[in-house]
């Protein structure tokens, strides 16, 4: 019986040790396969925001807050599993965490609530991507792959705007007016980025030992700078410069010439081609595709003839390294006489290259001008700035000509306006940590293989930050999300020092709740702002249709569907002023059709639309769209002085637009005729003087406009006769 007992107990403690094995590879297959996992949802998420109109529009970004925050959650887990709870550890780190704390102090105060909200979220979703690229790559390796992601982005990007350019590709406004604008719809930032995935190629190419892979990165480069030239963008080429500047600078030893060489033969290999290339294009000849394979073959000889220079160094050591200087500067001589004679007489080139050094030219003069207005803008909101959307709103009423720009073209200036002088300060913070890295960097890595990654993402990244002061690249999400990947990866690079892990556990607990509070911030916000964007487009599709109609709401079903719509899309997202002046509108129009009912039920609607109004206009006060909405739906409710309020404010939003003072004019002389109308004389007469007055609000106006670049504002027939019938009204009573 004691043995029957004993083997029972022996069996136990098999079945028992038996479990735990089980559990102990499950565990270790959770904790092999995590990182991998991460790694690989890390890479799609800086792969594909090129490729969705650079994630301009909200809707794609939302998308975008969705999976990241979940990515990062996964990243939480990770670090958890692993009982590696420091989030936060060398100094850009933390600078990058102070530049999302000012942008949310912006929110203190913000002109547009809902557009610095929506800014804010999109400083914390680049936050974001720069925690989890740090805390994803675990050695050299994993920041190689990610190159090679953003690498692959770049001449993605660059093959369908090639392919729109040749008729193949039905990418919308991918190539138009003569120039390819490819998936980011805006040639100059294109150009940039394509610039940018160049010279982080070029750092991938002088560090590669694989001759196949070599030959892939060269022809890599060649194709994106084929594209950059057919973007015409001079911007890029600034861009170009630089980083090739600072790529001889920083790359050690021989290395120097292999990161030189591989940029200037593959640039060749692209100019030669664009020469023949472009006239085919754009007199859409079918033959255009063929001149294609001329950059490929002058990549395929420029990669031959330095595998054969290697192969001499190694015989014959610095000899070939003089020999190979040389035969850089031949070739240097040789492509400006042959390629660059040809491809400076394409007039567009042309044109562009004689702009960067002309300090009269438009591009100049009105970046200087932005820039003068922005630093307007700063002065009268220091301390913690306007929050996001600031300078869309406010830069018409700095300016002395009328001008239409969303940005800034100056990302410093533009953190300045929205993070205010918190913001800008914490931006350079980031930008001093960085360097402060690259030197710790070089200090321990200076002659080695990791360093030439490093310091070709690096160049990359000066490149791009050099470039956003005359330019709005990292105003654009994709781009932004480039920059944070970046430097990130090198910041990985950075070895912590211990001091900086000597945080109380407690200290650490913390740190950690807060990400994964960020990352249930991006994903809940993401999927409900997402939801709403489907809501609404449902909704002004309804509307649509419903005033093809005689008359607005005609058909109920319509509005029905358009205000049930509306009705989700703002309980979803309440920070939108758009979807409450929709409401506001629709309401006005259900208001108007009750004009002969005398039920409370009118009174209540109209209530609720005047609620409705206020709200938009405290979101949103200089928002042009969702003014002249509640103007609209002001005049259907036939209440003249919510209508003279808001188109008011309308002209003091922008006192150079001259349709706000026709609108203002309008709405004037509508006001008087109602007030007459129902006999109101003091009312009428108070709308008549303040119709006149229009008059010389445009004279005013008109003395503050720099003539040089601006026009005199001029009223309309139509208007300046009503304000005769004004002034003769007035004359008579």
């Amino acid at each position: 019986m004691a043995g029957k007992v004993k083997n029972k107990n022996k069996k136990g403690r098999k079945q028992s040790a038996r479990s735990q094995a089980t559990e102990a590879i499950t565990n270790r297959g959770i904790l092999e396969y995590l990182p991998f996992i991460c790694l690989t949802a890390a890479a799609v998420l800086i792969f594909y925001p090129p490729f969705f109109q650079g994630l301009f529009f909200p809707k794609e970004m939302f998308i975008t807050h969705v999976l990241t925050g979940i990515i990062l959650f996964l990243v939480v887990v990770k670090k958890w599993q692993q009982r590696d709870l420091v989030f936060l550890g060398t100094p850009l780190d933390w600078a990058a965490a102070v530049f999302t704390l000012a942008y949310l102090i912006s929110l203190i105060g913000a002109v547009h609530p809902g557009e610095a909200w929506y800014g804010f979220l999109k400083v914390l979703n680049y936050f974001a991507v720069y925690l989890i690229i740090s805390n994803v790559i675990r050695n050299i390796a994993d920041a190689e792959a990610l190159a090679r992601v953003l690498v692959a982005s770049g001449v993605g990007v660059a093959v369908i705007g090639i392919m729109a350019a040749l008729g193949y590709s039905d990418y919308p406004a991918a190539f138009q007016a003569g120039a390819i604008y490819s998936t980011l719809q805006y040639s100059n930032t294109t150009a940039a980025f394509l610039a940018v995935m160049s010279l982080i190629a070029a750092g991938l190419w002088t560090r590669e030992k694989d001759r196949a892979t070599k030959f892939v990165y060269l022809l890599a480069i060649a194709i994106m700078i084929l594209t950059v030239l057919a973007t015409f963008s001079k911007g890029a080429w600034l861009i170009y410069g630089a980083g090739t500047v600072l790529m001889m600078i920083g790359m050690p030893g021989v290395y120097r010439l292999k990161a030189i060489y591989g940029l200037l033969t593959a640039s060749v290999a692209a100019a030669a081609a664009f020469q023949k290339f472009y006239p085919a294009v754009t007199s859409e000849s079918s033959f255009a595709a063929k001149y294609l394979l001329i950059c490929a073959a002058i990549v395929l000889a420029a990669f031959i003839l330095w595998e054969v220079l290697e192969y001499l160094y190694r015989l014959r050591g610095t000899i070939v390294i003089v020999l190979g200087t040389i035969l850089l500067l031949v070739l240097i001589l040789i492509s400006l006489e042959v390629v660059g004679d040809k491809l400076f007489t394409e007039q567009n080139i042309t044109q562009e290259l004689s702009g960067l050094l002309d300090f009269e030219n438009s591009s100049y003069v009105y970046r200087m001008d932005l820039n003068r207005w922005a630093w307007e803008i700063v002065k009268d909101y220091p301390i913690n700035g306007t929050g996001a959307g600031g300078w869309n709103a406010l830069y018409h009423q700095y300016q002395d000509y009328l001008l239409w720009t969303t940005e800034v073209h100056n990302h410093f200036l533009q953190v300045w306006i929205e993070g205010g002088t918190i913001g800008f300060l914490a931006w350079m913070l980031i930008i001093a940590a960085f360097i402060y890295s690259l030197v710790l960097i070089k200090q321990k890595k200076a002659n080695s293989n990791e360093w030439i990654l490093y310091w070709g993402l690096a160049c990359a990244s000066f490149a791009l930050l050099s470039h956003s002061l005359i330019d709005f690249d990292l105003s654009i999400p994709s781009m932004a999300i480039v920059y944070w990947a970046m430097i990130a990866a090198v910041n990985r690079g950075y070895i912590i020092k211990p001091s900086f892990q000597k945080f109380a556990y407690y200290q650490r607990l913390l740190t950690n709740a807060i990400i994964t509070l960020i990352s249930v911030t991006l994903f809940l916000t993401g999927l409900l702002y997402w939801s709403a964007i489907n809501y609404s487009e449902k909704g002004y599709a309804a509307m649509e249709k419903m005033v093809i109609g005689s008359l607005p709401g005609q058909d109920s079903n319509l509005y029905l569907s358009a205000l049930i719509n509306y009705q989700k899309a703002a309980a979803l997202d309440s920070q939108n002023a758009r979807y409450k002046a929709e409401l506001a509108y629709l309401g006005a129009v259900h208001f108007k059709l009750l004009s002969h009912d005398k039920s409370t039920e009118r009174q209540v609607i109209g209530q609720q639309v005047l609620e409705q109004i206020e709200e938009a206009r405290r979101m949103a006060p200089h928002d042009t769209i969702v003014y002249n909405r509640l103007i609209e739906a002001a005049a259907l409710m036939g209440d003249p002085e919510v209508t003279r309020q808001l188109a008011v404010q309308r002209v003091k939003s922008n006192p150079l637009d001259i349709t706000t003072y026709n609108l203002l004019a309008e709405v004037l002389w509508k006001g008087m005729q109602a007030y007459l109308d129902v006999g109101e004389y003091q009312a009428a007469r108070y709308y008549a003087e303040e119709l006149i007055d229009v008059e010389k609000k445009i004279e005013d106006q008109n003395k503050l406009i720099n003539s040089k670049h601006g026009k005199k504002l001029i009223l309309s027939e139509d208007i300046r006769h009503k304000i005769d019938e004004a002034r003769n009204y007035l004359n008579n009573i």
